[in-house]
């Protein structure tokens, strides 16, 4: 795998949410990612506007800004187009 890129798309359940904190996990490790040529996508059911919202308040509560982009699916179609 050595020079390919490999992509993580994970998926959380909503923004502001207590299963939210978790997903900025990969933020503080991103040299690790740096290091395997990985680069990390989040997918909620969310828009992107309360990603915008819920990302700044990561960065007020957590102290740490997330370093990945975040998809907004709120009419749900991924789900139903990739099955």
């Amino acid at each position: 795998m050595a020079g390919q890129l490999v992509g993580v798309l994970f998926s959380h359940p909503k923004d502001f949410t207590a299963c939210a904190p978790p997903s900025s996990a990969p933020s503080p490790r991103q040299g690790e990612f740096d290091k395997r040529n990985t680069k990390i996508i989040g997918l909620s059911v969310d828009s992107v506007e309360s990603h915008n919202g819920w990302k700044k308040d990561i960065e007020e509560t957590q102290g740490q800004a997330l370093n990945f982009p975040l998809i907004g699916d709120p009419d749900r179609r991924w789900p139903t187009s990739t099955t």
